[in-house]
Order: structure tokens, then C-alpha cells, then sequence
């Protein structure tokens, strides 16, 4: 069974890596995927929760725990992030927090969530050959 959780934990963050890699790049033109990032932000958090909640119920080593834990919390941060942009832009309309968090705090903490738990994933898998 923890296997299987395992296993779900990686197939959760393979489906957001891939989801940012194909929504942010100029493969979203080659494939013609309507929208940007903004149409996709909701699927990322809902993303972002189920791999916090896998993480959590799967026993793993710790600095694995701590990289996917980035990940998931910082592709929750996307959503949570504009939709605090929306409400307080019309208050504030020269406030540029949530700019900088969204597009550049948050990608620099997911890529870090994510190629950290790649390292450690290919370590542990070599380590225990």
C-alpha cells in the first residue's frame, strides 16, 4: 500500500510539472491549447492539495517529505495567490506583491520542490540497488 502511495505522490507531481511545462511554454501553440496559465491555476491548486494530502498519509524520508511538501504548497500558492490579486487590485491598484509572488517566488519554489525531489528520488532509487 505504501507503494502505491508512493507511487501516486510522483504521478501527482509528474501531472503539475507537465501541466506548467505545456501551459507555459511554446508547446501550448503547438498543441493550440486555448488560454494561459490563468485558465489552468485551478486545476494546479486542486493538484497541489491532493499531493499534500498524499504526502502526508505516505511515509518517506524526510528531505523527500520537505521537497514535495514545497511543491504542492507552492502550486497551491498559484491560485490562492491570483484570486487575492483580483480582490485587492481594485483597493490597491498599484500593489505589486502578488505579481511578484506569481511569477516569481512561486516558479523558483515549485522548481525547486520538484528537482529536489527528482534528486532525491534517483538517490534513494540508486541507494537501494
Amino acid at each position: 500500500m505504501a507503494n502505491i502511495r508512493m507511487l501516486v505522490c510522483w504521478i501527482l507531481l509528474g501531472i503539475m510539472a507537465g501541466l506548467i511545462i505545456v501551459v507555459v511554454s511554446p508547446l501550448r501553440e503547438l498543441l493550440q491549447i486555448p488560454g494561459d496559465l490563468s485558465n489552468y491555476v485551478i486545476h494546479l491548486g486542486v493538484l497541489g492539495v491532493l499531493l499534500l494530502i498524499m504526502v502526508i498519509l505516505t511515509k518517506m524520508t524526510m528531505w523527500l517529505r520537505i521537497f514535495m511538501i514545497t511543491a504542492g504548497t507552492s502550486a497551491l500558492g498559484w491560485p490562492i495567490s491570483l484570486y487575492i490579486h483580483d480582490l485587492i487590485s481594485p483597493l490597491f491598484p498599484d500593489e505589486g506583491f502578488t505579481y511578484l509572488l506569481v511569477f516569481f517566488i512561486l516558479p523558483v519554489t515549485f522548481l525547486i520542490g520538484v528537482s529536489g525531489s527528482i534528486v532525491i528520488g534517483i538517490k534513494q532509487l540508486i541507494s537501494s540497488k
